[in-house]
């Protein structure tokens, strides 16, 4: 368990020698959508139109696994010499949960 933590940890990239901006906007902008998502969810008559879920658990572990994918990919890339290609990655999944945020805050 201890290797496979240690794996995800270092192929995540805890312990880059430079910053990464772009993951902790990433991180930011999911769970300030999960949040408001939950919150809504909690009000009558909304529902989730974008996810088979109706549940905050269901929301939290697809955006959380959506965030870990993006974050993951990014560094995959990264490692094999695509690094542009990897911030692409990244500002995709950005833009997704602004989409989200944007929709959950207007219906």
């Amino acid at each position: 368990m201890k290797k496979l933590i240690g794996f995800v940890l270092l192929f995540a990239g805890v312990g880059w020698g430079q910053s990464k901006p772009l993951t902790w906007v990433n991180v930011g902008v999911r769970g300030v959508d999960t949040v408001q998502t939950c919150v809504r969810m909690q009000q009558p008559g909304f529902r989730e139109r974008w996810l088979k879920t109706q549940s905050c658990a269901g929301v939290a572990a697809f955006n959380g696994g959506f965030t870990l994918a993006s974050v993951l990919g990014d560094r995959w890339l990264e490692r094999h010499g695509h690094s542009k290609l990897g911030k692409f990655v990244q500002m995709l999944s950005i833009g997704g949960s602004s989409a989200g945020i944007l929709y959950t805050s207007t219906h």
